[in-house]
């Protein structure tokens, strides 16, 4: 995937041109973090070029949300499930991913769904990242140390509170966009809150649609978050990614294992 020296500045979205990178000045933000059985998150890596990256014997799911107040593109809302991952046959650390969550070339958040309340949000995310977004409803309410998120009929978010410090969460996010694994960089200029929550859930509402379906495959409405974050100060700068090479690689294709 080349991108020209244009579209790193700007992209036309309905005959307008919006500047790039995109600038997240104010916002909500939290997340839910989850131990999962490893044989159900190989299923959503078979083929490509990264790998469920385990951690004491478990995948690392997360669901987030964010509530952008103001960016550059406007006010929208998203809702999102990613896997932890590493590229094959590389061996990050976890002691630098429990200091800096993006420091490793090698590891980021495979993103599932990413579900927005926006066109312009889903059209520039899809062709300009490969994120697998779609519009939807989402209403949020947070305070100052809870927060409930709801997606439509498909389910919602419920934080109570987090037990922790204040802590620095970069993030990194691979993608799949014209045949290419795609590593994004978030520079994240808040410290949320992270650590365990008093009360956290992801519950399921009985209408279906992408992010419910991966709630149901992955198990998350019958577990446990292990970890929990919640900020009401979210900044960040969203650059274009960068392309690695071919997403399912003929030397890495097949199953996960």
């Amino acid at each position: 995937m080349q991108i020209d020296e244009a579209q790193r500045s700007t992209s036309t979205f309905d005959g307008s041109p919006h500047p790039l990178p995109i600038e997240y000045h104010a916002g909500d933000a939290c997340g839910l973090l989850y131990r999962v059985q490893l044989t159900r998150a190989r299923a959503f890596c078979e083929g490509l070029s990264v790998e469920p990256w385990p951690v004491l014997g478990a995948a690392m799911v997360g669901v987030y949300a964010w509530e952008y107040r103001e960016t550059s593109i406007g006010p929208y809302a998203e809702l999102g499930i990613g896997l932890l991952v590493r590229r094959r046959g590389a061996k990050p650390s976890l002691m630098r991913l429990a200091l800096n969550t993006a420091a490793q070339a090698a590891q980021g958040m495979l993103v599932l769904s990413l579900p927005v309340t926006t066109e312009l949000a889903c059209s520039l995310g899809k062709s300009l990242w490969g994120y697998p977004k779609y519009v939807a409803e989402i209403s949020t309410r947070f305070d100052a140390h809870s927060a409930h998120v709801r997606l439509g009929q498909e389910l919602e978010l419920e934080l109570g509170g987090v037990r922790g410090v204040r802590h620095s969460l970069p993030i990194a996010t691979f993608t799949e966009l014209a045949g290419d694994l795609v590593r994004t960089h978030v520079d994240v200029r808040s410290r949320p809150i992270l650590g365990t929550p008093r009360n956290g859930a992801v519950r399921l509402l009985g209408g279906d649609g992408p992010s419910a379906r991966l709630v149901r495959a992955l198990g998350l409405d019958a577990l446990r978050p292990a970890l929990a974050f919640h900020t009401r100060e979210f900044r960040a700068t969203l650059p274009l990614g960068e392309a690695l090479g071919n997403a399912r690689s003929a030397a890495n294709s097949g199953s996960c294992k």
